[in-house]
């Protein structure tokens, strides 16, 4: 598996922990998980 394809895999499961735990936690944590959600799927999109 390549280097690209690892930290694609990494960045995919991240964002469904993050959905995950958005799920579980409630909205009072979006203002924490969307940010930081987006740290996580900008710099993944740049990379396709």
């Amino acid at each position: 598996m390549s280097a690209e394809a690892k930290k694609s895999y990494a960045s995919t499961l991240i964002l469904i922990g993050l959905g995950v735990l958005a799920f579980y936690v409630g909205a009072q944590w979006l203002m924490v998980l969307i940010p930081a959600a987006v740290l996580v799927w900008y710099p993944a999109w740049e990379r396709l």
